[in-house]
């Protein structure tokens, strides 16, 4: 029962958040709802300082997460 205005709200906050570094965060997803809930919520997000991404296997997740970071 997650809402639309949660993760908006959600994603408003994490604009607000300094990171002390660019980050990177990845989901993984093994059913198509958790995967659209985690790309509304890559969508969502209002943080330049924080990228996210979303795989559908561990292994893509990893092999992303371990690759050099984007200038």
């Amino acid at each position: 029962g997650l809402q639309f205005e949660a993760m908006h709200t959600h994603g408003r906050h994490l604009g607000r958040i300094k990171l002390p570094n660019r980050s990177r965060t990845a989901s993984v997803c093994i059913n198509p709802l958790a995967f659209g809930m985690a790309r509304m919520m890559q969508s969502l997000n209002h943080n330049p300082d924080l990228v996210m991404e979303v795989f559908s296997t561990m292994e893509e997740a990893l092999a992303w997460l371990n690759a050099p970071n984007e200038p």
